[in-house]
């Protein structure tokens, strides 16, 4: 037996709105618009047995699969090293292709011309990252991004940057794997993001416009298959599992296509959106893990939130499929299975937050 309930502010006690037996049942609509100064929360709960999601089968790494290999190219010779491509590599011309290459990065390597690896492999040194500059475009096709000893920082989008565009290829290994800038546009597709503290973050986060530009966001893998590197020195973040496949702060973006889905696998979250507009289409979201926090597919703090299924799914999250706190909230289409303590769980919600929940199905 599933809920809804309804908890005022102040009170010790719950309000059944409306009790269903959810199982092979769907849901049509529930929409609550609330009165200012009241604390709700809907909370669709599985009250039978939980059980928390089995940890991952160990796989085996990119530093694993590559091997500590002789490189083609060194870039900078410690981590404080600042490296410029236009210095360091076979730039080709405009928009071209630096194929096949072994490369292995320490420090810092600014991007300072346009350009696609093409089947390449990049290793990191501790702490090295890739940072791309305003009116660059930076591209990577069927390329492989780890580290072998301690994690790396990741890649940097600077605001003004022309764009990234990376399509079938392996980051592992990174603080941060993406980090990307508001108003630029980014194509990201058939990518598999593991082993990453944060897949995708935000830099700027100064306001919600014109938020992050997606022109295609499709088929990619956020997951966690084998132990995190150790951090490297003075690593801000850094936990036992990653924190998040996505984690935004203040900003606007469109995730995902009806066609073709993004999945997000074995972390503390798979996404957390921060005073964010988002909507989520078609991503699934499967075992995440509690871990002194997280276990939630979606975790949103005020903004709004339109997740749209598509006959896509949520399984066996520790804690909750949905969690929002203060935000408005649309769940269309979604599939609830598995042993979730709360499949959709709404609270906070003190300034006539809308809450629409409606064509879900909760097994």
């Amino acid at each position: 037996m599933k809920s809804i309930r309804f908890v005022p502010n102040d009170a010790g006690y719950y309000i059944p709105i409306r009790q269903l037996s959810l199982h092979f049942l769907t849901v049509l609509l529930f929409c609550a618009v609330l009165p200012l100064g009241l604390r709700a929360q809907f909370n669709f709960e599985d009250c039978e047995q939980y059980s928390p999601p089995s940890p991952p089968t160990e796989g085996i790494t990119l530093c694993q699969q590559q091997g500590h290999f002789t490189p083609d190219i060194v870039i900078g010779t410690s981590q404080n090293s600042v490296s410029l491509a236009s210095q360091e590599l076979p730039i080709p011309p405009q928009n071209g292709f630096i194929s096949n290459l072994d490369i292995h990065i320490n420090g810092k390597l600014v991007i300072d011309a346009s350009f696609y690896f093409l089947n390449c492999n990049l290793s990191f040194g501790e702490a090295a990252e890739i940072e791309v500059i305003p009116g660059i475009l930076f591209g990577a096709l069927g390329t492989d991004f780890f580290s072998c000893d301690k994690m790396w920082k990741g890649i940097t989008l600077k605001g003004g940057s022309s764009g990234l565009v990376f399509w079938s290829c392996n980051i592992e290994d990174a603080e941060f794997a993406l980090t990307l800038a508001e108003g630029v546009p980014v194509t990201l597709i058939g990518n598999n993001f593991n082993r990453n503290y944060v897949g995708i973050v935000n830099g700027d986060g100064s306001s919600t416009v014109p938020g992050l530009v997606f022109n295609s966001f499709y088929g990619n893998n956020f997951t966690f298959d084998a132990p995190l590197n150790p951090p490297y020195i003075q690593q801000s973040y850094y936990g036992t599992f990653p924190y998040a496949g996505i984690w935004l702060q203040n900003t606007a973006a469109s995730i995902g296509i009806p066609t073709n889905p993004n999945t997000f696998s074995n972390m503390m979250h798979g996404m957390v959106l921060e005073s964010c507009d988002v909507t989520v289409s078609r991503c699934h979201f499967e075992n995440m893990t509690f871990d002194g926090g997280g276990g939630i597919g979606i975790l949103a703090t005020k903004g709004t939130l339109n997740a749209w299924g598509y006959g896509e799914v949520f399984h066996q999250n520790e804690i909750a499929g949905i969690e929002t706190h203060g935000t408005n909230l649309l769940v269309d289409g979604y599939v609830f299975t598995g042993r979730h303590r709360t499949c959709i769980n709404s609270v906070d919600n003190t300034g006539s937050e809308y809450v629409i929940i409606r064509n879900d199905s909760m097994h």
